[in-house]
């Protein structure tokens, strides 16, 4: 009964809501509304989300009881794979952050941005990066940790992928780690935007440099733009994905598994046209949390190319992995090199 009024009720709410809703990703985790559903009950579910969100919740699960006495809820396979992973923020959609963590999600410089490129300033003391050992060879631990994939090093000797230069100084960062991010429909999925618009996924190069004792942060941002020739170079990295974590059919939480050997230069082959083309750069925050702030954010205009049956591989029906774009506040946004 409580669908058939679900079904109802939908032909009587505007289509407006509904456009809304899928323009904002609002439905696309289920497990938000279905945590409100078990805590308030189905028919509270359109006073936090539109009926679209309900409706959506209960024809795309497998499986969905709900319990009239106790209010239970039993999650599909696919959704209960992704709630199992924690307890933690992987389970609040990026919409909710700042409310469900204020302390940490709703400070004045938080990551990402929208990238206004008539507003950036240009910074001569900006200098290309020196990219060392992106050409190496190495075997990553990849793991989907319920959010995002993530690539972490393997190495067998001393040398370290690491970039210097720019305004670094003396600093030399070397890479912790690098992972995607991407949304629920292809061409909208990364987390930056230049000028108002998003493009397919995202990867950040979290790298880490020690300085007088402390640990500093600084991210390499990098858009994916869909086109329509395959990126063969994009081949390997995606065929370890699909090998490896199955994410064809199943998103498995928490399961690290080792990837054969490759190197960054794979993901970014031209480094002297990455730096060519230049980059933005601005004080921001992890954009996940704890969304600590202080990270130095270097943003790159040169974009990677990918076909759109490549960006499927990002792509689950249930799952986003990319935060809204966050107020910029009073910062500022600088730039490499000057505009065309």
């Amino acid at each position: 009964m409580k669908l058939i009024a679900c079904l109802n009720a939908i032909f009587v709410f505007q289509f407006i809501k509904i456009a809304y809703c899928l323009s904002n990703y609002e439905c696309s985790n289920q497990n938000l509304i279905l945590e409100h559903i078990d805590a308030n009950g189905l028919e509270s579910c359109n006073r936090q989300f539109s009926i679209y969100c309900c409706l959506q919740t209960l024809l795309n699960l497998e499986t969905l009881q709900i319990d009239d006495s106790s209010k239970s809820v039993k999650l599909s396979k696919k959704s209960k794979a992704i709630s199992e992973a924690s307890d933690r923020w992987q389970t609040v959609h990026p919409n909710f952050w700042n409310e469900r963590f204020p302390n940490q999600c709703s400070k004045l410089e938080q990551s990402p941005i929208n990238i206004e490129t008539d507003e950036t300033v240009h910074d001569r003391n900006l200098k290309d990066f020196k990219f060392k050992n992106f050409g190496l060879k190495v075997q990553w631990k990849m793991k989907f940790d319920g959010y995002s994939i993530e690539f972490v090093p393997v190495y067998k000797n001393s040398q370290r992928i690491s970039v210097s230069g720019s305004n670094l100084g003396s600093s030399v960062f070397e890479i912790a780690n690098f992972h995607f991010h991407w949304g629920r429909s292809i061409g909208r999925g990364s987390e930056h935007q230049i000028n108002r618009r998003s493009d397919a996924a995202e990867v950040h190069l979290v790298m880490k440099a020690n300085e007088n004792g402390k640990t500093r942060y600084m991210v390499l941002g990098f858009l994916f733009t869909l086109r329509n020739i395959r990126n063969k170079n994009l081949d390997f990295i995606i065929g370890q994905m699909k090998k490896k974590l199955d994410i064809d059919e199943e998103f498995q939480v928490d399961k690290t598994i080792v990837s054969s050997a490759f190197a960054l230069t794979k993901l970014l082959p031209n480094l002297r046209e990455i730096n060519r083309e230049g980059y933005f750069r601005y004080n921001g925050s992890l954009t996940v949390p704890p969304c600590t702030e202080g990270i130095t954010w270097n943003v790159f205009r040169k974009k990677i190319p990918i076909s759109r049956n490549q960006a499927q591989v990002f792509n689950n029906e249930n799952h986003i992995s990319h935060r809204p774009v966050q107020p910029l506040n009073s910062r500022t946004v600088y730039r490499s090199a000057r505009m065309p």
